[in-house]
């Protein structure tokens, strides 16, 4: 009685004579005399391999190899590429539910394998690495909401991006730079005074320079002022419209935000400059030794005599300013 295949389907081809069975075998390369006789054994490495039929068909035992004689499979049999995959075998051959197992190549297939490790203790998937920030928190540096810095809802371009006084510093007649022209001025010999990188370290650096507030309460100053100033021009710009620019919100949004928390910027330095008249000029290191600064931009006040301060802020680059006391 013909053994049914239970994995394919397929019905047991009958035994292929030896001298037969000796051709075929050379036509597919497998011996290079085929003028003897095959073995059993010659015979069944060219023919599928035996299963365990199941229903109550008679067990047809595999074929025994020496050591010395290499394995070999049919060309085009389902089981031809079976050894390039990895995991474990049925023991029952017969229930065959369609899937290969997987490949090497493509790792164990658990949850693991879909995510890459970014830090210490950071971890994120390939649908989306989830940043923290710099320094590391869920606390966002720039509206301190419980969110990512780099998916701030409010804030939805980096600092470097915005429309403020260094956004295209080094380019001439630049229409979108907010302060005014540095000129070429070196501050040099000046102490950096360090703020609290808090979210507020704007508000903390001109507080240090104006020396008659705190950062609280020039942030609720400041908000105050945009609220009541939204028309007031600078640098050819409304404040309303370098706040729809530069936070894609409107002005009431924006310094009720501002007025609690989030960090400040070019619009902040410029509602101080026309609040307290007085000068606020910007600076980035230009030395190995921290003491030289060059000057990138200037909120220069609106009335100007001989009694007008100047406060100096050192742009740290990112998120941070500091305050710089002048030798």
């Amino acid at each position: 009685m013909a053994t049914t295949y239970s994995t394919l389907n397929m019905r047991r081809p009958a035994p292929i004579p030896p001298r037969m069975a000796a051709g075929t075998a050379s036509a597919l390369g497998r011996f290079p005399n085929a003028s003897q006789p095959m073995s059993r054994v010659a015979q069944q490495a060219i023919l599928p391999p035996s299963h365990t039929p199941t229903r109550g068909h008679t067990s047809v035992a595999p074929s025994r190899r020496t050591s010395q004689e290499r394995p070999t499979t049919p060309v085009g049999n389902f089981h031809s590429r079976r050894d390039d995959f990895s995991g474990p075998r049925s023991s029952n051959s017969g229930n065959f539910d369609g899937q290969l197992p997987v490949p090497r190549s493509l790792g164990d297939g658990s949850s693991r394998s879909k995510s890459v490790a970014v830090g210490p203790g950071r971890t994120s998937h390939r649908e989306g690495i989830t940043s923290a920030g710099s320094s590391g928190s869920t606390t966002c540096d720039k509206c301190d909401g419980k969110h990512p810095t780099d998916r701030c809802p409010h804030f939805q371009k980096d600092r470097e991006k915005h429309k403020d006084a260094w956004v295209n510093y080094g380019c001439k007649n630049n229409p979108h730079q907010m302060g005014g022209n540095p000129g070429n001025f070196v501050l040099r010999n000046a102490r950096v005074i360090r703020q609290p990188g808090d979210g507020s370290c704007l508000y903390h650096s001109l507080s240090y320079g104006l020396g008659d507030t705190d950062a609280r309460s020039l942030r609720r100053e400041l908000a105050q002022f945009l609220r009541d100033r939204p028309s007031l021009e600078i640098a050819g710009d409304t404040l309303e419209e370098w706040v729809r620019w530069d936070s894609n919100s409107s002005v009431e949004t924006y310094a009720s935000r501002q007025s609690m928390s989030g960090w400040g910027g070019g619009i902040e330095m410029a509602c101080c400059s026309q609040l307290k008249n007085v000068n606020i000029h910007v600076y980035e290191s230009v030395s190995r030794n921290g003491c030289d600064f060059k000057r990138i931009s200037c909120f220069d006040a609106p009335k100007q005599d001989r009694f007008v301060r100047t406060v100096h802020v050192l742009y740290q680059g990112g998120l941070h300013y500091d305050a710089l006391q002048p030798p």
